[in-house]
């Protein structure tokens, strides 16, 4: 006799009477009598795995999973990061933080996170006044510095943040 297992399932062993008599999916013998044989199968055992910063985010869903089993995987930024995007095997498979799937084989995901980002921008007044050197798109906690050129017949007399 032979056990085979259907698409997601793994045999295990063959029993009878409660007691394990083999390992082998195929079990011989010779018959001297009714027997009532139990082939033993279990759904595949697959894995998913996650790479991530942790200085960037946290990421759950890594673990062991049922063959066909549908899968979550979930990232959320720390403070002052974001979520990019889900990458597997050099592609990316979603955008969304969290990203749900069925499960037919081993995965293992790459979860991209990115530091936040700002836009400096300086109101000069008046208007032909001057320039501003340094304006544009600063990384969270990076220091910034910002230049007045003021143009002829004008100086600079001060900042004014937010009023």
């Amino acid at each position: 006799m032979t056990a085979s297992p259907n698409t997601g399932y793994v045999f295990r062993y063959w029993s009878e009477n409660g007691t394990i008599i083999s390992y082998d999916e195929t079990y011989s013998f010779i018959v001297n009598g009714n027997r009532d044989l139990i082939a033993h199968f279990e759904k595949y055992q697959l894995q998913v795995d996650i790479q991530y910063d942790p200085l960037m985010g946290t990421v759950e869903g890594v673990g062991t999973y049922d063959y066909g089993e549908i899968c979550t995987v979930v990232a959320t930024a720390n403070e002052h990061y974001h979520f990019l995007y889900w990458m597997e095997n050099g592609v990316v498979v979603s955008t969304e933080a969290a990203y749900q799937f069925v499960i037919t084989e081993d995965r293992l995901f790459v979860a991209f996170f990115a530091i936040d980002t700002y836009f400096i921008n300086v109101t000069i007044n008046p208007e032909d006044a001057g320039n501003v050197i340094g304006l544009g798109d600063y990384e969270y906690g990076e220091n910034v510095t910002l230049c007045i050129e003021a143009n002829e017949n004008y100086q600079f007399l001060n900042w004014i943040v937010n009023g």
